[in-house]
């Protein structure tokens, strides 16, 4: 029974990431698909993390308002977005996250 108990005690620190780990593989997540080992790390922490489960949730939410907005910049400008885009965005997020 000791041995069990030392392996899944190994097994829980393999698996167990800190917040500043599973922040880099969400954001990973949205450029690159991830190993299966971080995917199921990952998954594991968003299990027991409110935290990171909700900066996974804004995460998704500002690159679909980033993907949504249509601008061709052809020369390279390194465009930025306007405060009114800033501000709609931040509505949405709000909106999306029920934060009043």
């Amino acid at each position: 029974m000791k041995t069990l108990n030392n392996m899944m005690g190994k097994l829980m620190t393999f698996l167990m990431l800190n917040c500043d780990k599973a922040t880099f593989l969400l954001s990973k997540k949205e450029v690159e698909d991830l190993r299966w080992i971080e995917s199921v790390k990952l998954r594991f922490h968003l299990m027991s993390c409110s935290y990171c489960r909700r900066f996974a949730q804004q995460s998704a939410l500002i690159s679909k308002q980033f993907n949504s907005i249509k601008v061709i910049d052809p020369y390279n400008l390194k465009l930025k977005l306007t405060d009114d885009q800033k501000v709609c965005i931040q509505h949405k997020l709000d909106s999306e996250m029920n934060i009043k």
